[in-house]
């Protein structure tokens, strides 16, 4: 399922990325300013942050893809760490609950700007519109 999710939504994403960014899935490196090293499910970035071995620098959006074992990893540590770093957006997909929560980065913590089961529009960072039940069960 995680798999089948990550790939849907990595071409939504790609289909919708900005100017000068690209989004890459696991397996990916990304190492960020605190000099942890994180392995996201998606994440997009610009032109700039891509490294000769790893991605470095600026991200515009990370995601997480939910499973019964690494909830408190993507809901609390990786969520912390993604604010310290100060990456815009960090989104968290829970394809058992059918859910997404879109996370926009205020005064250094994370808000949320989109929490449904249902579909979901936003017009940033990238424009896209899809609902979880859609990524788990792509058009034939």
């Amino acid at each position: 399922m995680h798999q089948l999710v990550q790939g849907e939504l990595f071409v939504r994403l790609r289909a919708a990325c900005p100017p000068g960014h690209v989004v890459f899935m696991a397996p990916i490196d990304y190492d960020l300013p605190s000099g942890d090293r994180v392995e996201p499910d998606l994440i997009v970035v610009p032109l700039s942050s891509i490294g000769e071995k790893r991605l470095e620098g600026p991200a515009l959006l990370v995601v997480e893809i939910a499973s019964p074992g690494s909830k408190t990893n993507d809901f609390v540590t990786k969520r912390a760490a993604y604010a310290q770093a100060g990456i815009p957006a960090y989104w968290i997909i829970d394809p058992a609950r059918n859910h997404i929560l879109a996370l926009r980065l205020v005064d250094g913590q994370y808000q949320p700007y989109a929490d449904t089961d249902g579909l979901l529009t936003l017009d940033w960072p990238p424009a896209v519109s899809f609902s979880v039940a859609e990524l788990v069960r792509p058009p034939a």
